[in-house]
């Protein structure tokens, strides 16, 4: 087994703990997805976010890709700072605020 085998491997056991822990921020703000052949839009829980981490952990396996994101996820694989030779898995979730502003109102 190569060394992404074994990080992809690793990624795909902190899937579902990952995302039983935060299906309830993705309640708590009623942040709602699209998509997966639906006609509405949905809060995800914990299984909807597992299907789409786990999506995601595919495409870096099948693809050159060492990042992928998308509705406040993110999976990375990266060299590890601490040894050059290792390479280190990654999942996240991360809310990035952008703000707009009219500029005829300035």
């Amino acid at each position: 087994m190569t060394e992404k085998q074994l990080v992809i491997k690793q990624l795909h056991k902190k899937v579902a703990p990952f995302a039983r822990k935060i299906a309830p921020v993705y309640k708590a703000l009623n942040w709602k997805w699209s998509g997966s052949g639906r006609s509405e839009f949905i809060v995800p829980d914990a299984v909807d976010i597992a299907i789409s981490l786990t999506g995601m952990i595919e495409q870096l396996e099948k693809s050159g890709y060492k990042y992928v994101s998308t509705g406040g996820l993110a999976v990375e694989i990266k060299e590890d700072p601490e040894d050059c030779s290792c390479s280190i898995g990654r999942i996240e979730f991360k809310i990035d605020e952008e703000v707009y502003e009219d500029e005829d109102e300035l």
